[in-house]
């Protein structure tokens, strides 16, 4: 299993950007979703780059968040806009009101395991 990216300048961004690369060309096909690529960004822990220390993620600064994205972007502009779309809504379910939604919704959130816009 892959070890977590923990800033924009870790080797591990640069091995999953090397495979969402090979992957890419999958998303040339009508209708084609990035399941295989958004597994892999959960893996590595993409989905938590964006979101607070007190729910779990790692809080990385804007500018940190946008080299990440940078990166993605130059591997597989597809996977990144996707992923751009769900960190909108996780960011808002993360600094909401609403308690059940950070425990309930985040999780599998963060891990991949649901989707969100």
């Amino acid at each position: 299993m892959p070890r977590m990216i923990t800033a924009p300048d870790d080797p591990q961004l640069d091995e999953l950007c090397e495979q969402l690369a090979q992957l890419a060309p999958q998303l040339e096909n009508p209708g084609a979703w990035p399941a295989d690529q958004l597994d892999l960004c959960a893996k590595y822990g993409v989905f938590d780059w964006f979101l607070p220390r007190d729910v779990g993620g790692l809080e990385w600064s804007e500018g940190d968040v946008t080299r990440g994205y940078a990166k993605l972007s130059s591997a597989c502009l597809t996977t990144t806009f996707v992923i751009t779309q769900r960190a909108g809504a996780c960011r808002r379910i993360a600094v909401g009101d609403s308690q059940w939604a950070r425990e309930q919704l985040l999780p599998d959130l963060r891990t991949g395991h649901s989707f969100a816009t």
